[in-house]
């Protein structure tokens, strides 16, 4: 750390007087930041509060989903460049798809967030193959035809 001059815990009036108008500065200053005593730079209050409003809007569009893309793209200033949002699929295949931004236009990443219908769709159509086989397939009880016509028996739990 660098050194002051006083040293840290001088209670000459000059280092009280110059800590009060640093504190003052730190406060109520349009700068981003202001230097110590020793010249290292400390955030001011506007300089940490748009610190925190810069991660804030990188969080936000995590959490937010929108109804439209028209929506989210009209909202394209709260999504800042290189992040992510969900908009609802428009035709109910998903419950949401993932876009990014990239500068400033919304561009489907391929990520979606399934929903139960199309686990629902899945299962049936796994379910579907599902067959009961004949006696003579024993230990075999039942099995799954595949498009291309191969059977995967599943075992009999006797």
């Amino acid at each position: 750390m660098a050194g002051f001059d006083p040293a840290l815990g001088s209670n000459a009036p000059a280092v009280l007087l110059d800590n009060a108008k640093r504190l003052d500065e730190l406060v109520n200053s349009d700068k981003s930041t202001v230097p110590d005593r020793a010249g290292v730079d400390l955030d001011t209050w506007r300089g940490m509060m748009a610190k925190n409003d810069e991660i804030r809007q990188n969080l936000v569009p995590l959490s937010k989903q929108y109804m439209t893309l028209e929506a989210a793209q009209a909202d394209i200033a709260n999504i800042p460049d290189g992040s992510t949002t969900y908009v609802r699929s428009p035709d109910g295949s998903a419950l949401a798809i993932e876009y990014i931004n990239n500068s400033g236009t919304l561009t489907a990443t391929g990520r979606r967030m399934i929903s139960k219908d199309y686990v629902d769709e899945q299962y049936e159509s796994i379910n579907s193959k599902i067959f009961e086989l004949p006696q003579s397939a024993i230990p075999y009880a039942a099995g799954v035809q595949f498009t291309n016509g191969s059977v995967a028996p599943f075992m009999n739990s006797d």
